[in-house]
C-alpha cells in the first residue's frame, strides 16, 4: 500500500465518508479501511471524471463511479459519486477528504 500512502495527507486529519454514511476522521483509520479493501481482490471500480477545479492551495475532483464488489460485471455494480479534496503540503497535492455517495 505504499502507493496510497504517498498520495494522502501527512497530517492526522483525513475525512473518509462511505456510501453507508460511515465516517472516519484520521489518517490511520483511512489506511486501515483501504488495507482491508485492497486485500479483497475480486472487486472492480470504474471512474468517469465529471469536474476538476483548483482553488489556490485546495483542489476538488468529482467522479461518477461504479463499484462491483465481486468483479462479475456490470450488474450488480453500484453507481456513486466520488468527491476528492486535495490540499498543498510541501509543494505536493495530498488527499484530505474522500467522500463516496451512492446514486439511487
Amino acid at each position: 500500500m505504499p502507493e496510497i500512502v504517498a498520495t494522502i495527507t501527512a497530517g492526522d486529519h483525513l475525512l473518509l465518508i462511505l456510501p453507508s454514511g460511515r465516517m472516519t476522521r484520521s489518517r490511520s483509520e483511512y489506511l486501515a479501511f483501504h488495507e482491508s479493501l485492497f486485500a479483497a481482490s475480486a472487486w472492480t471500480m470504474t471512474f468517469d471524471r465529471i469536474h476538476l477545479q483548483r482553488f489556490g492551495e485546495y483542489a476538488h475532483a468529482l467522479y461518477a463511479v461504479t463499484f462491483d464488489d465481486d468483479g462479475a460485471g456490470p450488474a450488480p455494480a453500484t453507481p456513486a459519486y466520488l468527491s476528492l479534496g486535495f490540499g498543498q503540503e510541501d509543494g505536493e497535492w495530498r488527499l484530505v477528504h474522500d467522500q463516496n455517495t451512492s446514486v439511487r
